[in-house]
């Protein structure tokens, strides 16, 4: 069920009538006033990224449907940051990979700055955990491993993502694991933070390394905010839980998180390890490369199917002892 939008609840009260609705409607899916960016029709407003507004449109030329991002007017007033972003559109969009959203055009349109990328039909992992809470560790493993899978593919064309957490993880339709937004919110992390502006982004999956204002953000970051995104599949909430954001920062900082099993017993010691490992405050101690992550899931996810083995053996014995 698609739940109504404030201006469809007005109307059905009398506070607008249907032409006063259609103009809303026709204002949410335009940018700037306009209904077609660089040959994409706009058909929907989806909501806003760390990079600004995204929307459902329709490539004309081709008569296909993708996801058109428009880069925030702050943001594109900030020459060094466009040029960084147009650039690292262009690598991610020669990637092609299972678990990571492609990318299809990006350009400038009349000063609209925007980036098309593969329209998913899914559901993104922080929704799913806002509907049920933690998930069951072998699904948890599963979904991370597809993550860790995009990641080394990106990292081995020298893409970071800098931004690893559950609004960027979508899961489709079909059940595929994909990682969003590759690359594309690295710079403006804590932009403004000096003049008092609050963060672009929740610091609840943010690396030490980025929390103190690292420029270069190394793999590792990635790998941490994997950790922390996993974390929260397994216990149904973040790492570190503060009353501000800053408080999250220092502890991201300072602190060292709850051990997973320590939240829920029923987890192996073997994914609570890769958890704690991932979490580690020095870059260093962390995996060497998501590849080696990959490696670490498998032999989790397999030991888990042979706990699972034995214990179904043991019922069995036990049944026939019975008789």
């Amino acid at each position: 069920l698609r739940p109504r939008s404030v201006p469809e609840v007005l109307l059905e009260k009398g506070y607008l009538d249907a032409d006063d609705l259609e103009e809303i409607q026709r204002e949410e899916t335009s940018v700037q006033g306009r209904n077609q960016i660089a040959g994409y029709e706009i058909l929907e407003h989806l909501g806003r990224g760390a990079m600004g507004a995204v929307y459902k449109a329709k490539q004309l030329s081709l008569d296909r449907v993708g996801a058109l991002k428009v880069l925030d007017p702050e943001l594109a007033q900030d020459a060094a940051y466009v040029e960084n972003f147009l650039t690292e559109a262009r690598a991610v969009a020669r990637l092609s990979h299972t678990n990571l959203i492609s990318g299809i055009d990006v350009g400038d349109d009349e000063g609209v700055k925007y980036l098309v990328m593969e329209y998913a039909d899914g559901i993104t992992l922080s929704r799913l955990l806002r509907r049920g809470g933690a998930l069951d560790e072998e699904r948890s493993l599963l979904l991370a491993m597809q993550v860790a899978r995009a990641l080394d593919h990106a990292h081995k064309s020298d893409l970071i993502h800098g931004d690893v957490r559950p609004e960027n993880v979508m899961i489709t339709a079909d059940g595929v694991t994909k990682l969003c937004d590759l690359g594309l919110a690295r710079r403006p992390l804590i932009a403004g933070a000096e003049e008092g502006r609050s963060l672009r982004r929740t610091p609840d999956y943010i690396s030490p390394e980025q929390a103190r204002g690292m420029s270069d953000v190394p793999a590792a970051a990635d790998l941490y905010g994997l950790g922390a995104t996993l974390f929260h599949m397994l216990t149904g909430r973040v790492p570190f839980v503060a009353d501000s954001r800053e408080a999250v920062l220092a502890k991201h900082l300072t602190e060292m998180p709850p051990s997973v099993r320590g939240l829920d017993p029923e987890v192996s010691e073997a994914t609570d390890a890769i958890v704690a490992r991932l979490l580690h405050k020095n870059p260093a101690e962390r995996y060497p490369s998501a590849a080696e992550l990959v490696t670490a899931f498998e032999e989790a996810l397999a030991g888990l199917q042979v706990d699972e083995h034995v214990a179904s053996g043991q019922g069995r014995l036990y049944v026939c002892l019975l008789y």
